[in-house]
């Protein structure tokens, strides 16, 4: 990989990694649903590697403009994990509640 294209890779790259993240956080969070301490930890986990990963990849693609990712509409895009993400999380919590 030649040096102008780690970038692009990176910045590519990044959200998959954050949602991967996301994925752990939420299977731990499962896992510890009879101990509400521990639902706390396994959620910051799942949010901050989003959040992490998210920025970074916002910075990358400010400081190298050409860094662009595909635009194709027929695919699901990480907002709609992201949001997905969310929705499942929140019922989860409302249900843990009831």
């Amino acid at each position: 990989m030649s040096a102008d294209e780690w970038p692009k890779a990176l910045a590519q790259y990044l959200p998959v990694a954050g949602f991967t993240g996301v994925l752990v956080g939420f299977i731990v969070m499962l896992q510890n649903m009879s101990d509400p301490k521990a639902i706390g930890p396994a959620l910051a986990i799942a949010v901050l590697t989003l959040t992490y990963c998210n920025v970074t990849s916002v910075a990358l693609t400010l400081a190298y403009p050409e860094v662009r990712q595909d635009k194709s509409p027929a695919r699901f895009t990480y907002l709609g994990f992201v949001l997905l993400f969310i929705m499942a999380v929140t019922s989860v919590l409302l249900l843990s509640l009831a």
